[in-house]
Formats: C-alpha cells, structure tokens, sequence
C-alpha cells in the first residue's frame, strides 16, 4: 500500500507537473473521459512521451489500475529503464519475439479484475506525424468487452518533442484529443477499422486547425424535421434516419442520439452534453404553465443545437437529422408568448440574427417585441445551426392532440388544439420565410398516408435537393 502511495504522489507531483510545464499540454475532449468507471484507450503512437501525456489525462483513482501495452523485448534491452517503466507504469508487458495468443488473454484478465488498458494499436512507434495500420487486437478485446467502451485518443506533437533515437525532450507544445467513447459493433476488423478511421479523422482536423485550413471534404448535411407535438416527425425522423444510413452515416438528433450505418442504429455512449439535455428536458415536461415551461424549453433547445455540433465534430456523419430545428423551433415557439407582434418579417430578422447570417443596430424595433433575441445572440454569437433542407408535417391539431392523449402520457401545457393550431401557424410562417427569404429547399407534407409511404416522399425530397447543391463547406 505504501509503495503504491508512493508511485501515485511521483505521477501526481513530479510527472504531471513536468509535463504541464515542459509540453503545455491541451486536452481537448475531456468531458468524454470523465464519468467512465472502465475503458480501454486506443491512441496513435509516435513517441515515448505518448504514455506520460495519457497518464496526464486519467484520474488520480484509475493510475493504480491502468496498464499500459508495452514491448518488454524493447524496454529490457535497458535495465535500469525497465525498472523505472515498471515501477511507475505497471505495463502488461508483450514480448514481440515470442508472440501468441497470451497478450490477448492477459488483457482480458485484466478486464474481467475492473482494470483499464492503454494500447497502441498500430503496435510500435511509427513515422513521425503518420498513423500505420492499426492490429486487430484492439478489436477483439471490444469484442470480448462490448460493455467496455474503447476511447480513442489521438496525441500530436511528442513525435517532435521527443522523437525516435532521442532521449532528451524539447519543450515543445502537445495535445491530446479524446474522442467519444465507441462501443463494439459488427466484427472485430470492422470495429478495428472504424477506429482506425476516427482518429485518423481527428488527426487531419488538428493539422487542418494549426495551418488554418479549411477542413477537408463535405460538411455533414443538415436535414431538420418539424411537426407541431403528435404530428409523427419523430418517426419521420427514425424513418430518414435509417433510409439514407444506406449511403452514408447519418446521427439523429432527438430525444437521444443516434448514430445510424447501413440502416441499422449504431452503438454509441451518450455525451455529456446529451445527458444534461436530457435532465433539463424531463424537467420542462413537469412544468405546469407555459410560464414555468418556457426557461428550461429555452435551455433544452440552445443544448440541442450545442450537441447537433458536437455531432458534427466528433462523428462526421454524412447527414445530420434533427427531430425539431432548434433554431427553427424557437422562432416558431415564440408566437405562443407575443402573438401580436409574430410576423414575417419578424421571423425573417429572427433567423437571420439567431444563425449569424445578419447583425442588427442595437435599436432594431424586434428587440423590443423580442427582448430575448439580445441575450441568445449573445449567448451563441456564432450563431444557431440552419438546416439545409427542411421536411415540415402539417398536421391537423384536433388529429395530433388525439394521438397524445392515446399514449396516456400527462399532457404538457402547449398541448391543447388552440396553442398546437397557433404554433403550427408559426412553423408554417417560418417554413415560408426559409424558403422564400433563405432559398432553403422545404417540403411541408400535409398527408396523414401510412408513414412509410411519407418517409420516402421525405427521403426522395432530399436526396433530389441534395444532388442538385452539393452543400459544401
């Protein structure tokens, strides 16, 4: 016990300091790793320094009972290197001359006890600033653990702080960048690929931000559907979701995220960002006046749009879906509370400013029919996510508020036939401004048909938009 105090307080008050100082090191990603009991991290390797900066990003509770893979037929050619790796680290060693099934098998044992593992998966150090093909260990270990979720983790800069045949560190600026954790699914190459793929995808948005490049390839397309509630639009949206996953990766953004691939749902742990969403949502369903509903309405909306893009920045999916726009649904919303001075043009003004696509004097008439609008500029001053293509249900009130009483579920306080008629006024109003102000292609659907048949008039809709502007970044 007293040996393991010891070796925490060096990680604590001696490596960790040191690395803060001499690498500056900037994490980016954290909120993925925190909450997690296990894991199994999965990072490129490019330096010997790659193991300190990982241990710089754990807590203090899991340096006892993480392991990192290391190569004992390297480490033991230096005795004294050995000792210190050994005592500080507590590796699973591999010897790389005698390999065989027994790595694998000692991993597992570890994770069956509730330990962590840090693996290399390319299984050496490579070229500097290049990532090799990754072994299929680490898929079968996500295999064997599919309740262990396996971050990865990409370093940049130690192969430049101390590269290969050097022992003595530069002080030069690293960053680690975690991504969300992955969950098994598929084979284990599949698997292993698909993380291969993720942090190579991580890698070129870091090399793109330091040269200030724009990012490379198509930005994910952003498709919203709206409704007014039991209108259908989050069936609408499962429904697209799982018919344009069949050429690409779409993520839907409902009541949870989804991340979809050739048309089935893909396993994936909730972000952080997601779970507070959720929190601050079953806490406006509660509410028992419009009053009360409106501020967590607000906060549940503004955290939608923030996890629509972290979506974009963590996966890359080919399609965004939003069950509701968030943009979109405030400035619909907002007829509830000032009916009066609701408009086209107020609408108008309101998405341009809430998407950044227009900045207003500050004594532009609609902050005094909207005082709101001064403080969510301020609070997303680089502006709110606009679809680009946007699927309206236009469904009968009467019809819609049949359907919510039949989930037997308590009825919130804007599902009444009157409120639900004028907020479909509203949606409507937007859907015209978005296409006659914004050119943004909308289709409003006012069938009550079988939804099969209305998700492929939905996916033939946007496939046709999409072909015709490829929607570039």
């Amino acid at each position: 016990m007293k040996d393991l105090s010891l070796r925490l307080l060096i990680h604590k008050f001696l490596l960790r300091p040191i690395i803060r100082l001499l690498l500056s090191v900037q994490v980016e990603g954290w909120e993925n790793l925190a909450g997690l009991d296990r894991y199994i991290i999965a990072a490129n390797h490019n330096s010997h320094l790659d193991v300190l900066l990982l241990y710089y990003i754990i807590t203090d509770a899991d340096i006892p009972r993480t392991h990192v893979v290391a190569a004992k037929d390297y480490f033991s050619r230096h005795p004294l290197l050995f000792r210190i790796v050994n005592y500080l680290f507590n590796p699973l060693w591999i010897d790389r001359e005698h390999p065989g099934s027994a790595p694998l098998q000692a991993m597992e044992n570890l994770l069956a006890k509730g330990h962590n593992i840090i693996i290399f998966p390319e299984g050496s150090r490579g070229e500097a600033g290049q990532i090799s093909r990754f072994h299929w260990g680490i898929g079968k270990m996500a295999e064997q653990f599919r309740d262990i979720p396996v971050l990865p983790v990409y370093l940049f800069g130690t192969e430049r702080a101390l590269p290969k045949q050097s022992w003595l560190p530069l002080p030069l600026c690293c960053s680690v960048h975690i991504g969300p954790p992955h969950r098994f699914i598929g084979s284990a190459d599949s698997f292993t690929d698909t993380l291969e793929n993720f942090i190579r995808r991580m890698a070129q948005t870091e090399i793109n931000d330091r040269q200030q490049r724009p990012p490379t390839g198509v930005r994910s397309k952003l498709i919203a559907v709206m409704g007014i509630d039991g209108s259908g639009k989050s069936s609408l949206s499962h429904n697209l979701s799982r018919n344009l996953s069949r050429h690409g990766e779409v993520c839907l953004i409902s009541d949870r995220m989804e991340l979809y691939h050739q048309g089935n749902e893909q396993a994936i742990r909730p972000l952080f960002s997601e779970t507070l969403r959720n929190t601050i949502s079953r806490y406006a369903k509660q509410a028992k006046s419009l009053k009360s509903y409106k501020l967590p309405k607000l906060a549940e909306l503004l955290l939608r749009d923030h996890l629509t893009g972290e979506a974009a920045r963590w996966y890359r999916p080919d399609h965004i879906i939003q069950d509701g726009s968030p943009l979109l649904n405030l400035v619909g919303w907002s007829i509830l509370y000032r009916e009066q001075a609701f408009s086209q043009q107020a609408c108008a003004k309101a998405i341009k400013l809430l998407s950044a696509r227009q900045q207003l004097a500050e004594n532009d008439p609609i902050f005094n029919s909207f005082p709101e609008l001064r403080h969510l500029q301020r609070l997303r001053p680089r502006g709110m996510s606009l679809p680009d293509v946007l699927i309206m249900l236009d469904i009968d009130p009467e019809l819609c508020c049949q359907r919510i009483a039949s989930r037997g579920e308590p009825v919130q306080p804007h599902e009444t036939v009157d409120k639900l008629s004028r907020m479909r006024h509203g949606y409507l109003r937007v859907c015209e401004v978005m296409e006659q102000q914004l050119g943004i292609p909308v289709l409003v659907i006012t069938s009550t048909a079988d939804m099969e048949q209305v998700s492929n008039q939905a996916t033939r809709f946007i496939q046709q938009q999409l072909e015709r502007s490829p929607l570039d970044a």
